[in-house]
């Protein structure tokens, strides 16, 4: 996802108003001449012109936060992120509402890796200027690679909204969609971007992705075709093609696909893994040895490839070599269930009765696993039916059943702490529901979340705080989270912590009277009395019924 734009200075020179900034010193002629001629270096493309005027300006005039900034911002564009920090910092010092130095410090710090502290700066930026695409849109990149893709699809859906013909954000959209498992949304937002833009074969080649995850093997091959069509020199369209096709059990045009991908990139393995399985399907044993054992060659830790190389060498009558594969492939990849039958069936064959009845009691006892994990996720689904229902004792029993047949299904565990809070089940109970999900996903925000409730109905106000803090930074966009961290904070008088929290919900979410308001009074009680009676003002507007302290 690509982030900030390279000399945007018109848009930057339109956003400024140069009477917001601080009043001159007695130098201020100079001071101005030398801004003025710095921002007509910077319409005339001459950043490094503009930045010796904007510096000349600072000279003279310490207050200049205008020209501070301009140099913060050239510095950052110019690929100084480092320099351009502490420049920016001064700007903001000296104009804490300018939403564009936060802007650029972000980007600032996007660049140098510090992206925590990125979204922080673009938070500010939004809180400051709601309708600031460039910032939700690098904000969206910024929490994506966070972590935070509930976020980022949150933010991208809010910039289609505003600018329906961006198609960037829209495909970025599609992606996260897609990684979010909602493969018809994902689809959707795909085939609108191709009626604007058809040429473009990465549009074609995730909807065909898409397609394939949703077993429309036709329209997948379709949109792969096409992909393919319009960048033909291009192996990953190729592969994927490829694998589509050998979906569709169309092995012939598999193995045409594998072979022209690995013409143009030798080194390619996972189509020589695909190659050899398509191979194998073909029965011609020899040939998808070959290529198995090449791939297994490159990659060695490849556990399928190794697995699927087992299988053809016992097809082979070769069940020695058989057995050092699968047995590879199962060291690897312990739940690989049907690695253990073949490889049950190599023992036989090589004649190693024992080994073979150790090995099929290993499959059998994975075998009642994987039964086990399915008859979990069917009882997980009929309790989450029977909580929207409001049944919720027949799902904490159906809850508890799933978690006892599959204890690593995360789903369950945190179904069952979300169903027992709203049946007012003790709170150690929860608690100790949640506390197997962060086992399971120690970066799970909302179990994070969860557990701050629990300790706060415990009355553990520090425990509850440190959970919050933990869902919040894990996921900047929850603002849930964000806001009970900030009612805790107050209500230990951490005045510095609630304020920070309820600016990250306004940056989210500038109508929140409610997080405005709590806002303001924070304020109040750090004697920022100028920010206070600005949010104060903000909320009442958004809700006339919320009293003046």
């Amino acid at each position: 996802m690509k982030i900030g734009p390279k000399f945007l200075w018109l848009f930057l020179l339109a956003s400024i108003s140069t009477p917001s900034f601080a009043q001159q010193s007695a130098g201020a002629p100079s001071a101005t001449q030398h801004r003025q001629d710095g921002i007509r270096d910077l319409q005339n493309r001459e950043p490094q012109k503009a930045l010796d005027h904007f510096r000349a300006a600072v000279r003279i005039d310490p207050q200049d936060a205008e020209s501070q900034f301009f140099i913060g911002a050239i510095l950052c564009d110019s690929g100084q992120a480092e320099a351009a920090v502490p420049e920016l910092l001064k700007a903001i010092e000296l104009n804490r509402r300018l939403h564009l130095s936060r802007y650029y410090l972000a980007l600032a710090f996007d660049r140098l890796g510090r992206t925590a502290e990125a979204i922080i700066a673009y938070q500010e930026a939004l809180r400051l200027k709601p309708e600031f695409l460039d910032a939700r849109y690098a904000l969206s990149a910024a929490c994506w690679k966070h972590g935070d893709l509930d976020g980022a699809v949150r933010l991208l859906h809010e910039i289609i909204e505003v600018k329906p013909d961006f198609a960037e954000a829209r495909f970025n959209l599609a992606l996260g969609l897609k990684q979010k498992g909602d493969l018809d949304a994902a689809i959707k937002e795909l085939q609108i971007i191709i009626r604007s833009q058809p040429a473009q074969p990465r549009i074609y080649l995730a909807l065909g992705q898409a397609l394939a995850e949703k077993h429309k093997l036709a329209e997948a091959v379709e949109a792969l075709q096409q992909a393919s069509r319009l960048a033909p020199d291009a192996p990953e369209f190729r592969y994927n093609l490829g694998i589509a096709l050998k979906q569709k059990d169309d092995f012939l045009g598999a193995e045409k696909e594998f072979r022209e991908v690995l013409k143009l990139d030798p080194g390619h393995m996972l189509a020589r893994r695909a190659l050899g399985l398509v191979l194998r399907q073909k029965g011609d044993f020899q040939a998808a040895v070959e290529e198995l054992r090449a791939a297994v060659a490159a990659h060695p830790d490849d556990a399928e490839a190794r697995h699927n190389l087992g299988t053809v060498l016992l097809k082979l009558n070769d069940p020695e070599r058989a057995i050092i594969e699968l047995s590879q492939a199962i060291r690897l990849d312990p739940r690989l269930s049907e690695a253990r039958i073949n490889l049950a069936q190599a023992f036989r064959k090589a004649g190693r009765v024992e080994e073979a009845r150790r090995e099929m009691e290993e499959s059998e006892r994975a075998l009642t696993g994987k039964a086990n994990a399915g008859r979990s996720l069917i009882l997980t689904e009929s309790a989450a039916q029977r909580v929207k229902a409001g049944d919720l004792k027949t799902a904490v029993v159906e809850l508890r059943e799933a978690v006892s047949l599959n204890p690593e299904s995360l789903e369950a565990h945190l179904l069952l702490a979300t169903t027992l809070r709203r049946s007012s089940a003790e709170p150690i109970e929860i608690i100790n529901a949640l506390k197997r999900v962060l086992e399971l996903n120690p970066r799970h925000a909302p179990a994070h979340y969860q557990l701050g409730l629990a300790f706060e109905s415990q009355g553990k106000r520090a425990e509850a705080m440190e959970e919050y803090r933990i869902a919040v930074d894990l996921a900047p966009g929850f603002t849930e989270a964000r806001l009970e961290f900030g009612k805790a904070a107050m209500r230990v008088k951490d005045w510095e912590t609630a304020a920070a929290q309820f600016r990250g919900v306004i940056a989210w979410a500038p109508n929140d009277a409610a997080a405005r308001h709590q806002l303001s009074l924070a304020l109040r009680a750090l004697n920022q009395l100028d920010e206070a009676e600005i949010e104060l003002r903000a909320a009442q507007k958004l809700n006339p019924a919320l009293k003046s302290p």
